[in-house]
C-alpha cells in the first residue's frame, strides 16, 4: 500500500539541506548531451602518414604552411623533438605494431607482401597493440594501408582479425590496387572497387563511423593513410594533372593535414575529444626530389637511408583531459607506442616476447619531468643506428663505422669515429656498449622477395660490401 504524502510534507522535505544536496548531485550527474566511453579507459587514435618528412610540418620548423591542423594539435598537446622510425615503410610498420626492434622480429628488410609475395606478417610470431587492447575489452579497427600481408593469399583472409583488428577497411595488396582514385578496397573481408572515390577520404569516413559506432566503449583506431606516398596524384582540392611532382606532393601533404583535422573535429562532435589520446606521426621521409623550405633553409627529402631526414619523424600526442599541453620531449622511437598505450589503458604488457619500447605515459600525464629515453634505435638490412640527444653512431654488419655530433654537425659531414676528444670518445663508447648488447637479427620467417632484399643477397654472395638502394 502506498501512503499518501501531503503537499505540505513534500515542500517541507524539499527544504531540507540533505534533499537539496541530493537534487544537486543528480543534476550534475545527468547530462543528456554527454556521450563517449568511460573516462577510466582512454580511447586511442593513431594516425600514420606515409612518406612525409619532418621538414613539411610547421610544428617542426617548416615554412611551407601546409599543416595548420597538425600544428594546432602539437601546440595544444606534446611533441617529440626526435622520434626514430625505420627509413622504409614495412619495417617501420612492424616496429610500430609490435614494440619490438627489427633484430627481434626479423623484419630488417622492406617487404610489400602484396607486390612481391613470399610471406606475410605472422600473428603466431608477433603480437600487436591491437590484439593486446582487444583482449582487454577494446573495440579495435584499422582503416588504410596495411602492406605487410597480402589478403589475396590463401589463409590470409582473416589475418587482420588474428592480429587484433575487429573491423577493417584496407588496400588488399598488389600493384593493381590504387592508393588514391578508384581504389580496390577490402572492407571486413569483402573486396570492392570504389569507382569515383578518393581512397584517403574513404579511409577517414570509415574511421569516423567506427568511432561513432563504438563511442560508448573504449576503442583503438589505427589510421595508416596513404598520403603522401607516390605516385603523386591530384587531390580533390587540387585537380591540375599537369602540376609538378613538387606541387602534387605539397598538395597531398595539405590534404593529409585536412583529414587529420577532420578526425579531430569528429572527436569533438562525438564528445570523445577529452578522453581520446590522438597520435600523429609519419613512417619515414619523402623522396629525394622533393624539398621543403624550413627555418634552417631548404631541406631535401631523404628516404631509404639512415640520414635524419629519413628516420627522424614527427610524433605528436594530444588529449586535452589527460595530457598537459605545450611541452616537448627529447627522445622516443616507434617501439615506445605499444607500451605507452598499454600503460595508459592500465593493461600489463605480454610476457611471451620481449618488448623493447619504453612507456612515456607518466610524462604524458605530467607526472615525470621528461620521457624515460636516453637513446633511440632503428635499423635497416645489416645497418644499425643508435643516438642520444647529441651523438649518433652507425654500425654496419656489427662493426661501428660512423659517429657524428648532431649538435654541431646536423648534416653528418664529419665522421668522428676515430676522435680522441674526451666527450666524443666517452659518448661513442657508451653507445657502442648498447649496440653490442643487442642480439643478432632473428630470421624473418620467410625469404623476402623485394628488390632490396634480392639485390642485398646477390651482392653479399658475390662478396661485395656495397649497399644496394632500398625500393
Amino acid at each position: 500500500m502506498v501512503l499518501p504524502i501531503s503537499v505540505s510534507t513534500m515542500r517541507a522535505t524539499a527544504m531540507t539541506p540533505l534533499f537539496r544536496l541530493l537534487i544537486l548531485f543528480t543534476c550534475l550527474a545527468w547530462n543528456p548531451s554527454s556521450s563517449g566511453s568511460s573516462p577510466g579507459k582512454p580511447n586511442f587514435v593513431l594516425i600514420l602518414l606515409d612518406n612525409i618528412g619532418k621538414e613539411w610540418f610547421g610544428s617542426e620548423g617548416s615554412l611551407e604552411h601546409r599543416t595548420p591542423h597538425i600544428d594546432q594539435l602539437a601546440r595544444e598537446g606534446v611533441r617529440f623533438e626526435n622520434c626514430y622510425a625505420s627509413p622504409i615503410c614495412s619495417v617501420s610498420r612492424v616496429l610500430l605494431l609490435t614494440g619490438r626492434y627489427p633484430f627481434r622480429t626479423g623484419w630488417t628488410f622492406h617487404h610489400d607482401a602484396g607486390i612481391y609475395g613470399g610471406g606475410n606478417f605472422d600473428w603466431a610470431r608477433e603480437q600487436t597493440f591491437a590484439r593486446i587492447l582487444r583482449d582487454q575489452g577494446y573495440a579495435t579497427g584499422i582503416s588504410g594501408k596495411w602492406q605487410i600481408s597480402n589478403f589475396n593469399d590463401p589463409g590470409q583472409e582473416n589475418s587482420l582479425r588474428e592480429h587484433g583488428f575487429d573491423e577493417f577497411l584496407i588496400t588488399p595488396g598488389g600493384r593493381q590496387d590504387s592508393k588514391y582514385w578508384d581504389p580496390m578496397l577490402n572492407e571486413n573481408g569483402v573486396n570492392s572497387l570504389r569507382k569515383g572515390t578518393y581512397a584517403p577520404d574513404v579511409f577517414v569516413n570509415f574511421a569516423i563511423e567506427f568511432m561513432r559506432h563504438h563511442r560508448e566503449q573504449p576503442f583503438m583506431l589505427y589510421l595508416p593513410l596513404t598520403l603522401a606516398h607516390k605516385p603523386f596524384t591530384p587531390t580533390p582540392d587540387h585537380t591540375d594533372p599537369n602540376a609538378s611532382p613538387q606541387e602534387l606532393f605539397a598538395n597531398s601533404v595539405e590534404y593529409a593535414d585536412r583529414l587529420v583535422g577532420k578526425v579531430a573535429k569528429s572527436l569533438d562532435e562525438l564528445g570523445l575529444r577529452d578522453n581520446t589520446v590522438l597520435f600523429v606521426t609519419s613512417d619515414n621521409g619523402n623522396e629525394d626530389n622533393i624539398s621543403a623550405r624550413t627555418q634552417s633553409g631548404l631541406v631535401p627529402g631523404k628516404i631509404y637511408t639512415m640520414a635524419e631526414q629519413s628516420i627522424n619523424m614527427p610524433l605528436i600526442v594530444n588529449c586535452p583531459r589527460l595530457i598537459p599541453g605545450g611541452r616537448s620531449g627529447s627522445l622516443a622511437d616507434y617501439s615506445d607506442l605499444l607500451p605507452t598505450m598499454a600503460e595508459l589503458a592500465g593493461i600489463p604488457l605480454p610476457t611471451e616476447h620481449p618488448i623493447d619500447g619504453q612507456s612515456f605515459a607518466a610524462w604524458l600525464r605530467g607526472n615525470d619531468a621528461k620521457p624515460p629515453r636516453t637513446w633511440i634505435h632503428t635499423a635497416l638490412q645489416d645497418e644499425r643506428v643508435i643516438r642520444n640527444e647529441r651523438f649518433k653512431l652507425y654500425a654496419s654488419a656489427g662493426t661501428p663505422d660512423k659517429f657524428f655530433d648532431l649538435k654541431n654537425d646536423p648534416q653528418e659531414t664529419r665522421n668522428l669515429i676515430s676522435s680522441s676528444e674526451n666527450d666524443v670518445s666517452t659518448a661513442r663508447r657508451q653507445l657502442e656498449s648498447i649496440l653490442k648488447s643487442f642480439p643478432e637479427d632473428a630470421p624473418m620467417g620467410f625469404e623476402p622477395q623485394s628488390i632490396t632484399a634480392r639485390e642485398f643477397r646477390a651482392k653479399k654472395q658475390a662478396g661485395s660490401t656495397e649497399k644496394p638502394e632500398a625500393q
